[in-house]
């Protein structure tokens, strides 16, 4: 049969205190392995570190049992180890083992050996074969997850037992060599509330400075961090360059903004986020981003547009670990293990006190069970794992320095799996506002041309505008926001008023006239001028003018275009052109001419003149002709004619009987 070798010596009164759960109240006792060796070579030994506790108000029996039950003598309990069977599937590891294989001598706890700390030291030889020349060593035939119990025992029998288990590795021949581990990813959570706190990170990260860890996190600490800038460097240091993601800001979801062709917006957060890490000294993740919705074929190709091939999801809601493709688009999905998780956390212990050592052995024989049917790597850790994940973090990292424990891998690494369907539709609904946003986003690209200064800045409307979108909203709550933020920046564009000027009188073509502007707000703002007249025009349209708070009085150049009363109205834009702030209209009366009107004046009375001095030329030789023509004619009636039809003379009268009637004498 074999024994329990005994490391160190026995150190005087080295029962640890007892742990009453109320004054007045008998404590019971407990057995808790705080280490041990989990991989062990075929012919090697496994060491454990039991801690006992509540056995100082235990009666001493006579002939207690095991080996130091000498006739006569009074002796104290002692522990036993039983070896059982080995285990054939993952689900065995959590029930309570059936098949003892081996149960040891036991050991009286006044005599067993023990560490500074008061911790009973237990080393436990094993061997492969039956041939093995030193038949102390338990025999533990096959490669393989064995269970064994440590218990305490008195002359009445079992007191308390803690549960663990112990892989016994095969031999490695030429022929045979040795499997592949398994390949784990180590997610750590780190958190400003109940959790990993950054001192615990950082000691884990400075202890295993080639472990391939990946960080998370949360906003809180970020935020932290940005307020002490040592806890940062502090962090930074035992991060040696090893990756870190950030929770999002502003929880964001990709496929829901895409769906309404805002998706940048999540880009944008996600680059502030990236940024915000690297001003901490930190390292950002590249090419992996935290999952916190459901994808749909526009929200991955967001992703893929930010260079993400790889999405962590922590939260165990959505998808599987596997590719999911999208149009072309295929992206990993990483998914931490919610049952290792589960057991690390301790939410379902065996009826044993558990320690993190003890759930950090659970989590390391149910990945040796799973590498014997299942080579996909496998991802541990996150916010799933609970208000005080760090022993058993501590307990799980350390056991991967052993030989033949599971293989430590970046995320980078994770690769593989079944292919994943991208989601019919987003998880958050915004079709409803995305008219709302598509206007806000264009008015906040002219607020940011207008405002120089002072008041609401451009970038704190734009961040309420992204947390009126995040999932945490309800629909009625989102839109109550949105129209919050449009009244204060119509209200923002609504400061600049110019005041209704008295009529002008202009006594010269051109001159200064006096536009009196207000500026309500609290700082410079640009504005855009645009003047519209017929008979008045300015210099001065399309120019971009520097508005100062309060009342201003600026001179601008206007120039008439004839005389008499003629209107301008002047117009007051944002320097895009897009929004009108204020208007004006100017009764300007110019009794002055104007050089064109003088120049136009005088060549038409050149041309009138022209006319008058052709018109009068023509009627004069009219009349020199009219009057020749006369001259002529009496000239011609005073001259005898005869008349070349019957031979008379044309001045020859006829009678009335057709007689030729001849001139009478008349007597003087």
């Amino acid at each position: 049969m074999a024994a329990l070798a005994l490391l160190g010596a026995a150190t005087a009164g080295g029962l640890s205190p007892s742990r009453a759960a109320g004054q007045g109240i008998e404590p019971q006792p407990t057995v808790r392995i705080v280490s041990q060796t989990t991989f062990v070579p075929a012919d090697g030994a496994i060491e454990l570190l039991v801690e006992v506790d509540g056995v100082d108000g235990l009666a001493i029996r006579p002939g207690a049992v095991g080996a130091e039950a000498d006739a006569g003598n009074d002796v104290g309990p002692e522990l036993s180890v039983t070896f059982f069977g080995r285990l054939e599937t993952e689900n065995q590891v959590d029930l309570p083992p059936s098949q003892p294989l081996n149960r040891l001598p036991g050991i009286t706890l006044d005599r067993a050996p023990r560490t500074p700390e008061g911790q009973v030291r237990l080393m436990i030889p094993i061997r492969s074969g039956s041939s093995f020349d030193d038949q102390d060593r338990v025999l533990l035939p096959e490669p393989g997850v064995y269970p064994l119990t440590v218990e305490l025992r008195d002359a009445d029998g079992p007191l308390a037992s803690a549960r663990t288990h112990l892989v016994r590795q095969p031999i490695e021949t030429a022929d045979e060599p040795a499997q592949a581990p398994v390949e784990v990813g180590v997610v750590l959570h780190v958190t400003s509330a109940e959790g990993l706190s950054v001192e615990q990170a950082a000691a884990l990260l400075t202890q295993h400075p080639t472990v391939p860890l990946t960080v998370v996190l949360d906003t809180g600490l970020v935020n932290r961090l940005r307020a002490e800038p040592e806890t940062a460097a502090t962090l930074a240091a035992a991060l040696g360059g090893r990756p870190v993601l950030t929770a999002p800001t502003i929880d964001l979801d990709p496929s829901a903004l895409a769906e309404i062709g805002h998706g940048d917006l999540y880009l944008t957060a996600a680059e502030a986020d990236r940024r915000a890490l690297a001003d901490l000294g930190l390292q950002p993740a590249v090419g992996q981003a935290l999952l916190s919705a459901p994808l749909t074929d526009a929200g991955l190709a967001v992703l893929r547009r930010e260079g993400v091939d790889a999405v962590l999801d922590l939260g165990d809601r959505f998808l599987g670990t596997g590719v999911i493709d999208g149009q072309g688009r295929a992206i990993e999905v990483i998914r931490t293990d919610a049952d290792l998780n589960r057991i690390l956390r301790g939410d379902d212990p065996p009826a044993m006190v558990e320690t993190g050592p003890h759930r950090a052995n659970r989590v390391l024989a149910r990945l040796s069970l799973r590498r014997e049917v299942d080579d996909q790597p496998v991802v541990i850790g996150g916010p799933a794992l609970g208000v005080d994940p760090a022993p058993a973090l501590t307990a799980f990292l350390a056991a991967l320095s052993q030989p033949g424990a599971p293989r430590p891998i970046p995320l980078s690494a994770v690769r593989g799996g079944p292919n994943l369907r991208t989601a019919e539709r987003p998880q958050q609904d915004l079709s409803p506002v995305a008219g709302l946003v598509d206007g806000l986003r264009d008015r906040l690209v002219t607020y940011e041309s207008f405002h120089l200064g002072g008041g609401t800045d451009p970038d704190d409307y734009r961040q309420r505008l992204v947390g009126a979108l995040t999932r945490q909203r309800n629909p009625d709550d989102r839109l109550q926001a949105l129209t919050l933020i449009a009244n204060q920046l119509r209200a923002d564009l609504g400061t600049i008023h110019i005041h209704q000027p008295q009529p002008v009188t202009l006594a010269a073509r051109s001159a200064s006239i006096p536009l009196v502007v207000d500026n309500t707000s609290a700082g410079p703002r640009h504005v855009l001028l645009e003047f519209r007249g017929d008979r008045v025009v300015s210099p001065d349209d399309g120019r971009l003018l520097l508005v100062q708070p309060g009342t201003s009085s600026i001179d601008i150049e206007v120039e008439a275009r004839s005389l008499g009363v003629s209107p301008l109205e002047v117009v007051a834009w944002t320097p895009d052109g897009s929004v009108e702030l204020t208007r004006a209209r100017f009764e300007i009366r110019s009794t002055a001419v104007p050089g064109l009107g003088l120049l136009v004046s005088i060549g038409a009375l050149g041309l009138l003149g022209l006319w008058w001095i052709v018109d009068h030329r023509r009627r004069r030789r009219e009349l020199l002709d009219v009057t020749d023509g006369e001259v002529d004619r009496a000239a011609a009636d005073s001259t005898p004619s005869t008349d070349h039809r019957d031979g008379r003379p044309s001045g020859a009268r006829t009678g009335e009987s057709g007689e030729t009637l001849e001139p009478q004498a008349t007597s003087v």
